[in-house]
């Protein structure tokens, strides 16, 4: 079949008409998310069944979905045939790729990714289906050294319950900003602190940590002021003499919208910027 770009929803309804046995779990390694581009999902998984075919030798691509960092999933080997996933393990199995190079010190899962995955781990979870990292069944860091196997799993149980459904559940990511914006904070984060975040534009509970080393006070220039600027901006604060221009003046257009702000949001009035008005100002 060709290639489709299905929901989550729209994968978890079509997967009621068969009865895998087990996920697998793997992660792409290349291509990474750094190559994807939010229009060419399609085009990386034509690129990686032309691998699998031309250069393994396989029948097909080798996986089921390929998980795209956007949340969505490109369908792969058709659902009813026997994947190329974990020898040993295959048959019976729905083997699910996330396009990452998830080792650490790489990318990070996060995000709308890290959502449907979870997600679609519990459909199998609550069927009482096992999920398989790669790495359970042969030698292979897949789906990568930073993917913790019980952490992950941990997170699948707390989606659930009779109690609580899937939509109900909010990660620290949901309730801020994300896209080029937060690269550029996280970008200005490790210059400036060395905090080692990932670059990969999600607002999430390693970056609100890495705000604990922040103080910015009038008269420091650097990015991490523009981004702060460039945020104002966005929000109506007028910075209409100097704009983002990285300086955080003494009594200037900042030094006044960082107060209006502060006193807007019912924070401590002081113009220095920490840990309390940086998560006021990248808030939804």
């Amino acid at each position: 079949m060709g290639f489709e770009i299905l929901t989550l929803d729209q994968l978890l309804e079509r997967l009621n008409k068969y009865n895998h046995v087990e996920l697998h779990i793997h992660h792409t390694y290349k291509p990474c998310k750094a190559d994807f581009n939010g229009n060419n999902g399609l085009e990386l998984q034509q690129n990686m069944k032309n691998y699998h075919v031309n250069v393994n030798g396989w029948a097909d691509i080798g996986q089921h979905v390929t998980l795209l960092p956007d949340g969505l999933f490109v369908t792969g080997r058709d659902f009813n045939k026997t994947p190329a996933s974990i020898l040993g393990k295959n048959t019976g199995a729905f083997a699910c790729e996330i396009l990452g190079n998830f080792n650490k010190g790489s990318e990070v899962l996060g995000g709308q990714q890290k959502d449907s995955i979870l997600r679609l781990a519990k459909y199998f979870d609550d069927k009482g289906k096992y999920v398989r990292f790669h790495r359970e069944s042969y030698s292979t860091d897949c789906p990568g050294t930073g993917l913790d196997k019980n952490v992950f799993m941990s997170e699948v149980k707390s989606i659930g319950g009779a109690k609580t459904s899937v939509e109900e559940i909010r990660y620290t990511w949901m309730n801020y900003i994300e896209g080029d914006l937060v690269k550029d904070l996280q970008r200005a984060l490790n210059s400036l602190y060395n905090t080692g975040l990932a670059i990969d534009g999600y607002l999430g509970d390693l970056t609100i940590e890495a705000f604990r080393k922040v103080l910015v006070s009038q008269g420091q220039t650097n990015e991490l002021v523009r981004i702060i600027q460039k945020r104002l901006i966005q929000l109506g604060y007028k910075l209409s003499k100097f704009g983002a221009d990285a300086a955080y003046g003494v009594g200037g257009e900042t030094y006044k919208a960082i107060v209006k702000f502060q006193e807007d949001r019912g924070l401590e009035v002081d113009s220095l910027i920490g840990i309390n008005t940086l998560k006021e100002l990248f808030k939804n």
